[in-house]
């Protein structure tokens, strides 16, 4: 398998998928590790999607070379922001490389993102483990180090927007944000191209049977300016006073941070709304765009159900006899004639 994929590679003929399974095979012939880590480093050229580069810095991390592990999981966050999970196994390979400049990026680059109700693990060791690391700094006298981690975490810890709805009674209520690019967030999308995130519904945390109520939050570390749409709805119970109280952060940990707080009537056959405006934020990305794409992937969307309408109508047992019927009617019509 050597010889076979070294003579491809040499006659110009590389497939992403020849350097893993040369790895692979180097590995099982007892190869020295530096000789593997070059070749699987020459397929990160070769990743076409940041999928690929994931599956390199796994099988990295697997042969024990968790500096080079964390190296492609800062390629994978340049080129998808979107991709989290590189931070969290970036951070497990820096621990294990004992890469303290690969832990700070990690725990920054968690913090600095939300993630659902589900993945808060990842958001707790990252704390964690930056207290930690803070400790450690402040233990050695490394007060430089020390500060300007400390205000990298800071900064990681601000949101553009977060918004709470708490209710008291035996009652589930869902937070639906609209956000000003057109994205809608709530427990059906956590996640959201605007920034946003659901961070997800508390009611199950409760007894039900103290009918105490519940809450759910929504989160966004950098989101659009404009104007935000909080929907209130009740989805099934009785909420106490029939009212939810409703709360926004606005450019939450900065020194331009703004609360507002109110309690909005609830009722049972549609949503309450709460509009704000958000002035300043810290996406860089223009709106437009956003809108644009937004407006893109919902035609898509409207156009695959479309079809698969007319798919399914066109497999339809109850039509097609009528239409081989309108056939052989109009063959023997025109036989007769």
């Amino acid at each position: 398998v050597i010889e076979l994929i070294q003579a491809a590679l040499q006659h110009g003929q590389a497939q992403p998928w020849m350097y893993e399974s040369l790895g692979i095979a180097m590995e099982l012939e007892g190869h020295p590790k530096s000789d593997i880590e070059r070749v699987i480093m020459s397929a990160c050229d070769f990743s076409s999607s940041p999928e690929e580069l994931m599956l390199i810095a796994n099988y990295l991390s697997h042969l024990g070379i968790d500096s080079r592990a964390l190296e492609v999981y800062r390629q994978i966050v340049k080129v998808a922001p979107l991709h989290y999970e590189a931070y969290a196994l970036g951070l497990r390979a820096a621990q294990r490389a004992n890469d303290l400049a690969g832990i700070r990026w990690a725990t920054v680059g968690i913090l600095s993102n939300d993630l659902p109700k589900q993945q808060q693990a990842i958001t707790s060791t990252a704390r964690q483990v930056a207290k930690s690391v803070l400790d450690e700094l402040k233990a050695k006298g490394e007060t430089a180090s020390h500060d300007q981690y400390y205000q990298e975490l800071e900064k990681a810890l601000a949101r553009d927007v977060i918004i709470r709805a708490t209710w008291s009674g035996d009652a589930d209520v869902d937070l639906i944000v609209e956000e000003p690019g057109g994205t809608v967030c709530s427990l059906h999308e956590p996640r959201t191209t605007g920034g946003g995130v659901s961070l997800g519904d508390d009611y199950s945390s409760y007894d039900k049977q103290s009918s105490t109520g519940g809450n759910e939050q929504y989160s966004c570390a950098q989101g659009f300016p404009g104007a935000y749409r909080v929907r209130i709805r009740k989805v099934w119970g009785d909420v106490v006073a029939g009212k939810v109280t409703v709360e926004v952060y606005k450019n939450y940990g900065s020194k331009n941070q703004k609360y507002e707080k109110q309690r909005i009537s609830v009722p049972d056959d549609s949503d309450a709304m709460v509009i704000f405006e958000l002035e300043q934020s810290r996406r860089e990305e223009p709106l437009a765009a956003e809108k644009l794409q937004v407006a893109i992937n919902r035609q898509e969307a409207i156009s695959q159900a479309v079809l698969a309408q007319q798919l399914a109508g066109a497999s339809d047992p109850r039509i097609a006899p009528a239409r081989g019927a309108a056939r052989d009617t109009d063959l023997a019509r025109r036989l007769s004639l």
